[in-house]
């Protein structure tokens, strides 16, 4: 058996943030850690935050104002973002991936909070 900490490999990110969300720093920290980045006020990779706000959207319940308040950004900036990143997820594989692995570990920081996996 392997750490509980961690996610199995054979399981989908999903199962575990779907029932225990993430906070919105978390999704920000492995966002920032996959890309090597600090995350700061006027974070200039447009990629980076726009997956930020795409994960804070689909697992939180966090509002546009509370995202743009993470990402030093207004909150129309914010939306924007976050529009333009799901399109470019229709389209470009590169950041679907990238998306995956952060879903990944952003799990991984969810279970090393809340007790580890239990299946």
């Amino acid at each position: 058996m392997g750490d509980p900490s961690v996610l199995p490999d054979d399981v989908p990110a999903f199962r575990v943030l779907d029932r225990r969300p993430p906070e919105l720093h978390e999704i920000a920290l492995a966002a920032c850690n996959y890309y090597r980045v600090g995350l700061h006020p006027g974070l200039k990779l447009k990629h980076i935050r726009g997956l930020i706000v795409v994960l804070a959207r689909r697992y939180t319940r966090a509002s546009f104002p509370a995202i743009a308040a993470v990402l030093g950004c207004s909150e129309s900036n914010a939306a924007s973002m976050g529009t333009k990143m799901s399109g470019k997820l229709d389209v470009i594989e590169q950041l679907r991936d990238d998306r995956d692995v952060i879903e990944r570990r952003i799990a991984d920081i969810v279970l090393a909070r809340s007790g580890g996996w239990h299946g």
